[in-house]
């Protein structure tokens, strides 16, 4: 029915399928799985209220160091900040943001568009 109402909406209809219904249905049937799938997989991979906020500053700090645009730059740069957080955070717990943000600051301070990034020149 939903390859009909999509391939030829009034013969779909003609033949007494309500398209607008079935294509409101389907949109609505999507983002109730991905709802679902959220709501049973979150405590599976131990996600919690407030994560988006703990990880925004990561992959900020992802992008910069590998170059707004880079794909490979935002791997490698991802792989980079994981492991000075990691050992930043394990190490040294009271200076961990500031060890954290220090290859930002680096990497502005020297290449302002990122490792990976080009140039605009």
């Amino acid at each position: 029915m939903i390859r009909a109402g999509v391939d030829d909406m009034q013969i779909a209809r003609a033949v007494g399928i309500r398209v607008s219904v079935l294509f409101t249905s389907v949109f609505c049937l999507g983002p109730g799985i991905a709802g679902a799938a959220g709501v049973l997989g979150g405590p599976i991979f131990s996600a919690y209220p407030g994560l988006d906020a703990d990880m925004l500053q990561l992959a900020l700090i992802v992008v910069i160091l590998g170059g707004v645009g880079s794909l490979v730059g935002a791997f490698i740069g991802s792989f980079l900040i994981g492991a000075i957080y990691t050992f930043g955070s394990t190490l040294f717990p009271d200076v961990a943001y500031f060890i954290l943000f220090l290859p930002m600051i680096v990497v502005i301070a020297y290449r302002p568009e990122g490792l990976f990034g080009r140039s605009r020149a």
